[in-house]
């Protein structure tokens, strides 16, 4: 007799489990060169260690389990002088759910400009009683992003397109001229003055960083 039986139910998992990389900042450069990742998981992942993180041109560190087992965040940090496009990456297959399932991968890139424009001290000779709006030198810096600007750098450590003593002006291509104060000052007859002074003048690539050097004009 048949009639009598036990039934039993049973929940299969065999599905796949995802994950979401997300570099929080869209761009790094010098003055910033740090961001948050988030892993947010589909389920709690089983066996995941920073050994599963793959970084390009920076480091991952401090990845912690959050209060959601789901979502881990860590910090990742570029690489010095390294310019391009960083990635945070996790491969599939190195980690599971609590069913034993292997789970998915997933990657995220950010822009990296973590390199100074190259600038050196620069010489600049000029002739005698130039006049107003005179092109007197133009300010030569490289970097892979282009130089978006210079300008003069005073005593207090502000940038200007005007030099502090109001003689000279640069503009975003590094062109200096001769001002109206520049031509009229005693400094522009050299039988008056001796004509050899020096500016602090900084570059600006185009992710934000700089460069400090000084030209001197004579």
């Amino acid at each position: 007799d048949f009639s009598d039986y036990d039934t039993h139910a049973y929940t299969v998992d065999t599905g796949t489990p995802t994950l979401a990389v997300d570099i929080v900042d869209t761009a790094l450069n010098t003055s910033d060169n740090v961001s948050q990742v988030t892993f947010t998981f589909s389920e709690a992942p089983q066996g995941f260690t920073a050994g599963d993180i793959v970084a390009t041109g920076g480091t991952i560190s401090a990845l912690t389990a959050t209060a959601d087992p789901r979502i881990y965040t860590a910090t990742f940090t570029a690489t010095d002088g390294f310019t391009g496009q960083g990635s945070v990456a996790v491969a599939a297959g190195t980690y599971t759910d609590a069913a034993g399932n292997p789970g998915s991968g997933n990657a995220d890139t950010v822009s990296i400009d973590n390199a100074v424009p190259l600038m050196v001290d620069q010489s600049f000779v000029y002739a005698e009683n130039s006049t107003t709006g005179t092109a007197v030198a133009t300010v030569v810096a490289k970097d892979a992003s282009g130089i978006t600007n210079f300008q003069f750098r005073w005593a207090d450590n502000s940038l200007h397109a005007t030099s502090q003593d109001g003689y000279f002006a640069i503009n975003s291509a590094g062109q200096v001229t001769l001002t109206t104060a520049g031509a009229i000052s005693s400094a522009n007859d050299f039988e008056t003055l001796a004509n050899n002074r020096s500016y602090a003048v900084v570059a600006t690539d185009g992710a934000g960083n700089t460069k400090i050097a000084t030209i001197t004009l004579n």
